[in-house]
């Protein structure tokens, strides 16, 4: 049997569904194509190799899993933070390398493993994350790409200055129009790591209510239609008794039902968090 033959999608890859904003972004992403089998990354696997962070060159599938995992960083790379912003979750998702067990465990191993392998290469640096007892977990992956990353795909520093800084400006041209307070790129830069983590935690809300619908959907799989028909008339009559929902006639509470009823018969295959809707 071939290497990559027992790991689930062996050929990973990120396909954005728009091109990135910025033109920094969109030369990195182009830099970092086929970056994993230049002479560049054969010194960083040397230098690697003799500091003891790594004992072994990367496999095939590893090299093309770093691949797809580097450009979508890249894509989601904020300049002015200086961090990329998106959860291990999403990531995963975005290319092709999450995994779901039969008992709807999800995992986003690939994801952890290969970004571990690319700090002990020396390519991103990754800080610890602190714990949200507010949302019962760890706030999401934290890291950012190295001078040796920039080096390896060929990037001068000056550039990425450069565009940094033009950034940091346009952003305060924004601020002044709505009246808002000039800032430094260090302030900018506080607030936008700020707004990332609110909008984290918007995210795990809305992933938990995923989860309870998901777990709704797994209950309805070994549901009859009269089942679930019998749990919407009733949860319909709890809404009316609570005022939240108020029917013209007894035609329009049916229907209300009968569309309820229709929309999780169909959804109910829709269990996975690999499903796409």
């Amino acid at each position: 049997m071939g290497i990559g033959l027992s790991i689930k999608n062996p050929y990973p890859d990120f396909k954005p569904g728009k091109p990135a904003e910025l033109a920094i972004i969109r030369r990195m992403m182009k830099a970092a194509g086929g970056v994993y089998s230049s002479w560049r990354f054969d010194y960083v696997i040397a230098m690697a190799r003799r500091d003891g962070r790594i004992k072994r060159r990367p496999s095939p599938a590893s090299v093309r899993v770093l691949e797809a995992l580097t450009q979508c960083a890249c894509y989601y790379w904020d300049i002015v933070a200086d961090k990329v912003t998106i959860t291990a979750h999403k990531m995963a998702i975005d290319t092709g390398t999450a995994t779901e067990s039969a008992a709807g465990n999800f995992s986003v191993s690939r994801v952890d493993r290969h970004l571990r392998l690319m700090d002990r290469l020396g390519l991103v640096k990754l800080t610890r994350t602190s714990y949200r007892g507010d949302l019962g977990c760890y706030e999401p992956v934290n890291f950012t790409f190295t001078p040796l990353f920039f080096d390896l795909i060929d990037i001068p520093a000056a550039a990425i200055e450069k565009a940094r800084n033009s950034r940091v400006a346009w952003e305060n041209k924004k601020r002044r129009q709505i009246g808002e307070p000039i800032l430094t790129a260090v302030e900018l830069a506080a607030e936008r790591v700020k707004k990332w983590i609110a909008r984290f935690a918007e995210i795990v809300l809305t992933r938990k209510r995923q989860g309870e619908l998901r777990h709704q959907r797994r209950l309805d799989l070994e549901r009859k239609r009269s089942d679930i028909y019998r749990i919407e008339y009733q949860a319909a009559l709890a809404r009316v008794n609570a005022g939240t929902f108020s029917p013209r006639s007894t035609a329009e509470f049916r229907a209300e039902v009968e569309q309820r009823t229709n929309r999780r018969m169909t959804t109910r295959k829709l269990h996975t968090r690999l499903s796409t809707v």
